[in-house]
């Protein structure tokens, strides 16, 4: 039987992201006055004269919805220190990544966030991408190889997650969880994505899978010493 420890979920997360190998690396910096005048909308706008390595599709701050965000989500997507002390606007974060219409912007914000993820923010964040995979199949697949969280690391991020979650909710037998939720994403990817959305469910679900294989034999190996 697996035991997750306090804080495991953290301990197994590590940040990645898209074009940034590190999110908190970061990458150009906007000033305020170049930020103010080049929002349009909820885009920020770059002429060709311009262009700087921002205008990379992955960066957050060019996504629709990044005008109107809070402050932290907005301090999250410049890479600006932050905290999830206030627990009441790092739980809004989740509930706009699974509301809001800008939710490309918002799962980018979620995978540079998750390296602080703990407590009462970690738990609610796996839920929630456990759960928009399984019921949004489409727009999370997408996502994770076009429009702010794509790359590899992206996609071990967020196979990680869901992956702990999984080990979580079924802690009896994890791998009979996997196959179930694999099962049921697969499925429904068939039927509601473009055919070569659907297809990278397969990817997604071996990395999930390749996770939770590793979590069972860990424990499995522990339970013999």
């Amino acid at each position: 039987m697996i035991h997750l420890r306090p804080g495991f979920l953290v301990c197994a997360l590590v940040a990645a992201s898209c074009g940034n190998p590190d999110p908190a690396a970061g990458s150009y910096q906007f000033t305020k006055a170049q930020e103010d005048s080049l929002l349009v909308g909820d885009y920020l706008f770059v002429s060709k004269d311009q262009q700087t390595p921002a205008a990379d599709p992955c960066d957050p701050r060019l996504m629709p919805g990044y005008s109107t965000a809070a402050q932290l989500a907005r301090n999250i997507a410049n890479n600006r220190p932050w905290d999830a002390a206030d627990e009441p606007a790092a739980l809004a974060l989740i509930d706009s990544f699974q509301h809001s219409p800008h939710h490309a912007f918002y799962s980018a914000v979620l995978l540079r966030s998750i390296g602080k993820a703990d407590g009462y923010y970690a738990e609610p964040l796996g839920m929630a991408i456990h759960d928009d995979l399984l019921d949004c199949p489409c727009s999370l697949l997408s996502c994770c190889w076009e429009n702010g969280c794509d790359g590899h690391k992206g996609l071990l991020l967020w196979s990680q997650a869901i992956a702990m979650e999984i080990l979580i909710e079924h802690e009896d037998d994890p791998w009979l969880g996997f196959l179930a939720y694999g099962a049921k994403v697969e499925a429904r990817a068939k039927v509601e994505c473009d055919l070569q959305t659907g297809s990278r469910a397969n990817e997604f679900l071996y990395e999930i899978g390749r996770h939770v294989k590793r979590a069972v034999e860990r424990d499995s190996l522990d339970a013999h010493l």
